[in-house]
């Protein structure tokens, strides 16, 4: 049904972010981790995201919908949040870059009490 609605949508017309959202949601809706691997650039040393979304189960993957969205005025680039209802607990963000060519930014966030335990060690440090 989120197939169908993303394809009923008139490319000439919509708006640019939201192509560009519908573009990530079907990337991830696949959850090949070469696929996101190729698509999209990590966090320096984050290399384990791509595989870490892409071992969720894949109802899960698959109810990954769009839940953020912020744009600064006068910005080329966007923030996007995506979650599942499935897992809430999971929040993948993507940032677009300001670059035609440029590849989105994907930081996959598990949160749970043991990331936020190893943020908190992070800080003390």
């Amino acid at each position: 049904l989120r197939l169908a609605l993303l394809e009923r949508l008139n490319l000439d017309e919509a708006d640019p972010d939201l192509l560009q959202a519908a573009e990530i949601a079907l990337i991830l809706w696949k959850g090949d981790a070469g696929k996101i691997g190729s698509s999209f650039t990590f966090a320096e040393g984050d290399a384990v995201s791509a595989g870490a979304f892409a071992a969720l189960p894949e109802r899960v993957r698959k109810s990954v919908v769009p839940v953020l969205y912020f744009k600064e005025k006068g910005k080329k680039e966007a923030l996007f949040g995506f979650a599942s209802h499935l897992m809430p607990e999971v929040l993948i963000l993507v940032r677009t870059s300001a670059e035609p060519e440029g590849k989105p930014l994907f930081i996959f966030l598990p949160l749970t009490e043991k990331f936020a335990l190893m943020n908190a060690e992070t800080k003390a440090e």
